[in-house]
């Protein structure tokens, strides 16, 4: 995903993978606002935050707020799942790896094989 040359994108099984993990890292910062843990997120780095909102003013000429909102979605796992605006994410384009897994996994790795699944990942 460091190739500054290819884009990469997900495949739905991918896009399940990676929803499991924000979740349980979302749960995980969840919990920890609701008993008041002080330090609540323990996936902020600062300084990392802070270095990524730099160079995106500096080198891409984003405003502060538009910055700290792309830091935020590249940073913290509590802001990558998909939102209301499809188009903010950064990461998933839909969320049709949930249609193929609701029935549980066995059955999503069948749809997954299947005719819509080739479409989906066209």
């Amino acid at each position: 995903m460091e190739d500054k040359e290819k884009v990469y994108t997900f495949d739905v099984f991918e896009e399940l993978l990676f929803a499991i993990s924000i979740m349980s890292a979302k749960d995980e910062v969840d919990f920890r606002r609701e008993v008041g843990y002080k330090k609540k997120n323990p996936y902020i780095n600062r300084k990392q935050a802070m270095a990524v909102v730099n160079e995106l003013m500096a080198r891409f000429g984003y405003s502060d707020r538009e910055a700290k909102q792309a830091a935020n979605e590249v940073l913290r796992f509590d802001k990558m799942l998909l939102s209301d605006d499809e188009d903010d994410n950064l990461f998933f384009w839909d969320d049709d790896y949930a249609f193929f897994f609701e029935k549980g996994f066995i059955e999503g790795i069948n749809r997954l094989k299947s005719l819509p699944a080739a479409a989906a990942n066209a």
